[in-house]
């Protein structure tokens, strides 16, 4: 793959996963439970 194909995923994947984290509710927002569940879901590959 082209380096800088590569370079352009990575940061876009970052930027994703950024702005998500930033949309989620916390962990510690009730239900705990639902929202661990969600960023588990979501945040974790």
């Amino acid at each position: 793959m082209n380096q800088d194909l590569k370079t352009y995923l990575t940061t876009c994947a970052a930027r994703v996963e950024s702005a998500l984290e930033q949309r989620l509710p916390s962990e510690n927002v009730l239900p705990i439970r639902l929202h661990e569940a969600m960023r588990y879901s979501v945040l974790n590959g």
